[in-house]
C-alpha cells in the first residue's frame, strides 16, 4: 500500500499556503502565514485492496479486504499533529487441513467478516516528520464454518463431530487471528505512514523552500493545527532573533470559500533575495534565475515561463546593504533594485578601485554609475499587470551617506571622487539606462498570474500494494479567488473544486426553492441550505435579474459564467430568503466547468511513483 498525503497546497502551490497564533506580541513578529483548511484535508483518501492468498500458520488465507487511509486533524496542537485514519473492511476465508491417521484428513473452512480501524499519529515539523501514537481496534466475526473429510463411510459422522468442535476451536484461535491481523495491517500502515511522511515533507518543502536555508535567514517556521468550525493546518513564519514592527495582516473578504491561504510580508522576499545578491556582480540573466527560482515563484512568479533564457547581457554590481527592496501596498507589487553598472574596461583598469586612492587620477564615472531601478505591478481582479518600469541614476551628491561606498565597495572615508562626468559618460549614460530597461523587460513577465494548482484527492493502488500501479480516481484544483497587497503584506486566498463539483451545486424544487446542496460545492461553502429560495442573481456591480418560479434563466446564467477561465469572471451575487424567511445576499465564486482536474493531475502522476 502506498499513501499519499497532499497538504499543498500550497503552496500552496502550492500552493500552495502559511500562519498565525497567539498574542499581539507574536503578531508583530510574524512574517508569513499559510493555512490549509480541514475541509480540504478531509477530502484526501488513499485506498488499496488485498486479495492475494497467502499461507499463515499452516492455513491458506484468501482475503478480500479494502483499506482506506484518510488524514484528519483531531485536536488543536501547537506542534502540528495529524492522524492517519485507516479503515479496513472485508472478508477473509481461511482453509486448513488436519491429518487424521495416514490416509485421512479433516478440512475446515472459516469465513470471517473483518472490521478494523487504525489510527497513526504524525507530528509535523519544518524539516522532519515523526511518527507518534498508534491505536488499533479490530473486530473479527466468523460468519460461516464448514468442514469436510475423506473418511468415505464415516464422512457424515466425522463432519458432524468436527462441526461441533469447530466453533470452540475458532473462538480459541480468534485472539491469535486478531494479533496476526493487527501485525499484518500495521505493516500496511507503516508503509502508508512512510509515504505520508514523504508527501508531508515534500509539501513542507513546497511551502517552506523560501526559508529552507535555515540559519542563513532571520526566520523560523512552526506548524500547528486548529480544530473546530474553521479547522486548519497552519504554518507560521516569524522573526528568529528580533521582532519587527509590522502592520496587521489584511483580512480576506471571501472567507467562506477559502480552502488555502498564503499571507506573507514584503520582508520575507526582501531579506531572502537580498541574502543571495548583496554585493555580488550578476548578469541580469542570473538575476532572472534567482527571481524565477522555485523558492520564489511558488510565492509570487515574476517570470514568464514560456520565455526562453535570454543571453547573458550586461552586469550589475548590487548594493551590499540594500540591493533589493519589495513593497506591497495599495494593491501594488513593487520591487526596487540598487546597483552599479561597471564595464569590463573599468574592472581591468581599476582593480579593487585602487585608483580612488590616487589623487592625480579620477574614475571614469560613467563606467561605475549607481542606478535605482523600480518595477511596479498593479493588482486588479486577481492579476498583477506591469505598469511601471523606471531606471534612474542615483544622485551621488545628494544620496544617503554611505550609498556610494556601499555600491562601489569603498571603505576609506577620506576618499574623494570627481563628480564631474566626462562628456563620454554623459553620452553613454542614456544608452546604459536603455539597455537595463530593455533587458529587464525581457526578464520580467508583463503580468503576474496566480495560477491554479491541481492535486489528487483520491488515489487507488491497483495491485496489492505494488507502488508502481497507482490510479488517481478523483482530483481537484486550488483556484485563486482573492489577491490583495496592503501595508506590506501580499495575501492570496484559494478555493477548491474537485472532479465532482458542479459549478454551483444545488438541486431546485418548485418555486426556485433549493431541495439539496452538494457537499463541498460553492453553494455549500457559502452557506446555502435546503429550503433557501433564490430570488435574484447577477454579476457584481451589475443590475440583478429576478427569479420567479422558473429557474431556467438562473441555470443558464450559471452555465455561461462557469465557462470562464478566470475566477473574477466566475464571481456572482445571489439574493433570496432562507427557510425562516430571512433575507440573504451572498457572493459566490463558481467552479469552472472547462477545467479537467483529473487530466491536469494525471500529468504529474509520475511524482507519486517510485522507480
Amino acid at each position: 500500500m502506498k499513501m499519499k498525503l497532499n497538504l499543498n497546497t500550497s503552496g500552496a502551490h502550492l500552493i500552495a499556503l502559511v500562519f498565525i497564533m497567539g498574542s499581539s506580541q507574536l503578531l508583530l513578529a510574524e512574517v508569513a502565514e499559510f493555512t490549509l483548511s480541514e475541509k480540504l484535508l478531509n477530502q484526501l483518501e488513499f485506498s488499496s485492496s488485498k486479495t492475494e492468498p497467502f499461507i499463515k500458520d499452516g492455513r491458506r488465507v484468501e482475503p478480500n479486504i479494502t483499506i482506506k487511509v484518510t488524514p484528519q486533524i483531531e485536536n488543536s496542537s501547537a506542534d502540528g499533529r495529524v492522524n492517519l485514519n485507516v479503515a479496513l473492511t472485508g472478508t477473509s476465508t481461511s482453509r486448513s487441513s488436519t491429518p487424521v491417521g495416514r490416509r485421512h484428513s479433516v478440512q475446515a473452512t472459516v469465513d470471517t467478516d473483518i472490521d478494523a480501524s487504525f489510527k497513526q499519529e504524525i507530528m509535523l515539523g519544518q524539516d522532519k516528520t515523526q511518527v507518534g501514537r498508534f491505536h488499533s481496534e479490530i473486530k473479527l466475526t466468523p460468519t460461516r464454518i464448514s468442514v469436510d473429510n475423506n473418511f468415505k463411510l464415516l464422512r457424515r459422522f466425522v463432519n458432524r463431530k468436527a462441526a461441533e468442535k469447530a466453533p470452540n476451536q475458532v473462538a480459541g484461535e480468534l485472539p491469535k487471528e486478531r494479533t496476526d491481523l493487527r501485525d499484518e495491517v500495521k505493516g500496511e500502515v507503516d508503509r502508508g505512514t512512510r509515504q505520508a511522511k514523504e508527501w508531508v515533507e515534500s509539501t513542507l518543502e513546497t511551502l517552506g523552500t523560501v526559508f529552507a536555508e535555515g540559519d542563513k535567514l532571520p526566520f523560523q517556521a512552526k506548524l500547528s493545527t486548529e480544530t473546530g468550525k474553521e479547522g486548519k493546518l497552519k504554518l507560521v513564519v516569524s522573526d528568529k532573533l528580533k521582532a519587527q514592527q509590522r502592520d496587521p495582516k489584511p483580512e480576506f473578504e471571501n472567507k467562506d470559500q477559502l480552502m488555502a491561504t498564503g499571507v506573507f510580508h514584503q520582508d520575507l522576499l526582501t531579506q531572502t533575495i537580498a541574502a543571495e545578491i548583496a554585493g555580488k556582480e550578476l548578469k541580469l540573466s542570473q538575476l532572472r534565475k534567482i527571481l524565477c527560482s522555485p523558492k520564489i515563484s511558488k510565492l509570487i512568479n515574476f517570470c514568464d515561463t514560456h520565455k526562453i533564457d535570454s543571453p547573458p547581457g550586461l552586469s550589475l554590481v548590487f548594493d551590499k546593504v540594500n540591493p533589493i527592496v519589495f513593497v506591497f501596498d495599495k494593491d501594488r507589487v513593487t520591487l526596487k533594485l540598487n546597483a552599479v553598472y561597471r564595464s569590463d574596461d573599468a574592472k581591468v583598469e581599476v582593480p579593487n578601485f585602487q585608483l580612488l586612492n590616487t589623487p592625480e587620477k579620477t574614475i571614469p564615472l560613467f563606467e561605475s554609475i549607481p542606478y535605482q531601478i523600480e518595477v511596479s505591478y498593479q493588482l486588479k481582479d486577481g492579476v498583477a499587470k506591469l505598469d511601471k518600469m523606471n531606471v534612474s541614476e542615483s544622485d551621488i551628491s545628494t544620496s544617503a551617506p554611505g550609498i556610494l561606498s556601499n555600491l562601489l565597495g569603498i571603505h576609506n572615508s577620506n576618499s574623494s571622487v570627481d563628480k564631474k562626468r566626462p562628456l563620454a559618460g554623459a553620452l553613454l549614460n542614456p544608452v546604459i539606462k536603455g539597455q537595463i530597461h530593455t533587458e529587464l523587460k525581457k526578464l520580467l513577465a508583463p503580468e503576474i498570474i496566480f495560477n491554479s494548482v491541481s492535486v489528487p484527492t483520491k488515489v487507488k493502488n491497483l495491485k496489492n500494494g505494488n507502488e508502481k500501479d497507482l490510479e488517481i480516481t478523483e482530483a481537484g484544483s486550488l483556484l485563486p479567488i482573492e489577491v490583495k497587497a496592503d501595508r506590506g503584506w501580499l495575501a492570496i486566498g484559494n478555493t477548491f473544486c474537485n472532479s465532482h463539483n458542479k459549478p454551483f451545486g444545488v438541486v431546485f424544487g418548485p418555486g426556485a426553492t433549493i431541495t439539496s446542496v452538494d457537499d463541498n460545492s460553492p453553494a455549500a461553502l457559502t452557506g446555502f441550505k435546503p429550503g433557501d429560495k433564490i430570488e435574484s442573481f447577477g454579476e457584481p456591480e451589475q443590475r440583478a435579474t429576478r427569479v420567479f418560479d422558473n429557474t431556467d434563466s438562473f441555470i443558464s446564467f450559471i452555465k455561461e459564467k462557469a465557462a470562464y477561465k478566470t475566477s473574477k469572471d466566475r464571481k456572482i451575487n445571489v439574493s433570496g430568503k432562507d427557510a425562516q424567511g430571512n433575507s440573504f445576499q451572498k457572493t459566490v465564486f463558481l467552479c469552472p466547468s472547462q477545467l479537467d482536474h483529473l487530466a491536469e493531475t494525471t500529468k504529474g502522476l509520475s511524482r507519486f511513483k517510485k522507480p
